[in-house]
């Protein structure tokens, strides 16, 4: 029943989503990107602190903004054939973005989840337990799910 859903049934587990450490390199990170979007379609990485927790998302954009902040003239993107060393050796801590501080509840239901994606505009939120952990991401694609049972059932 849509009134009893909860963003814990729609949700991505952390175990099934690709991560990184924040002290690897920018070429680490795209390298699974890549192989994530063509296996999966995924286009983020979840990217964790020393200690395994979150520390923020890496997306396809952030890749395309940290190269471009690297390589000062946005005309001058052709100078990543001379600065690829440089580039992908530059690690995710001086790519991600600060992590928001918005997240929602596993138990919460998914209009939640939506209203919180409009609200702060972003793409990807990370779902907490009753703990307070990060157990799982929930994205506009999978409140899409919730939205075609409400439609058909």
């Amino acid at each position: 029943m849509p009134g009893e859903a909860k963003i814990k049934d729609f949700m991505i587990s952390m175990s099934d989503y690709p991560t990184i450490s924040i002290n690897k390199t920018l070429g680490q990170a795209v390298k699974i990107m890549s192989n994530m979007a063509k296996e999966k379609g995924y286009r983020w990485v979840i990217v964790l602190d020393e200690s395994g927790r979150l520390a923020g998302f890496l997306t396809m954009r952030n890749v395309f903004e940290c190269i471009n902040d690297l390589i000062p003239q946005l005309s001058d993107w052709m100078a990543i054939y001379t600065k690829a060393q440089l580039i992908k050796h530059t690690t995710l801590d001086q790519c991600i973005h600060p992590l928001v501080n918005i997240s929602v509840q596993e138990s919460d239901h998914p209009v939640k989840a939506a209203d919180m994606i409009l609200k702060h505009r972003v793409t990807i939120l990370p779902v907490l337990n009753e703990h307070s952990e990060v157990v799982g991401i929930i994205r506009p694609v999978d409140i899409i799910q919730f939205i075609d049972k409400l439609f058909n059932d």
